[in-house]
C-alpha cells in the first residue's frame, strides 16, 4: 500500500481485482472484473475485522464488474 498523508488504514479485505463498489447497511458488494469472480460480499459492520458473507461466481466470458444494489436487492 502507498503512504498519503490524512489517511489512516482501518481494516483490509483481500479479493480478486475489484471493479464498482456498493456499501449498504453495513455490507460492501465488490464487482470483480475477470471471470470466475463475479461479486463478493463483505460485512463491514466493524471496518477492522470485515469479513466474507458470499461469493458468486460468474461463468467465463461473462463480466460482473458492476453490481447495483437497492432495497435489498442486488443485481450484477
Amino acid at each position: 500500500m502507498s503512504i498519503s498523508n490524512g489517511v489512516k488504514v482501518v481494516g483490509y479485505y483481500d479479493c480478486p481485482g475489484g471493479g464498482q463498489v456498493v456499501v449498504r447497511k453495513n455490507v460492501a458488494y465488490v464487482g470483480h472484473v475477470k471471470p470466475p469472480n463475479g461479486t463478493t460480499i463483505i460485512d463491514v459492520a466493524d471496518p477492522c475485522k470485515p469479513r466474507e458473507l458470499a461469493h458468486i461466481g460468474v461463468p467465463a466470458g461473462t463480466l460482473s464488474h458492476k453490481v447495483r444494489v437497492e432495497n435489498d436487492i442486488m443485481l450484477q
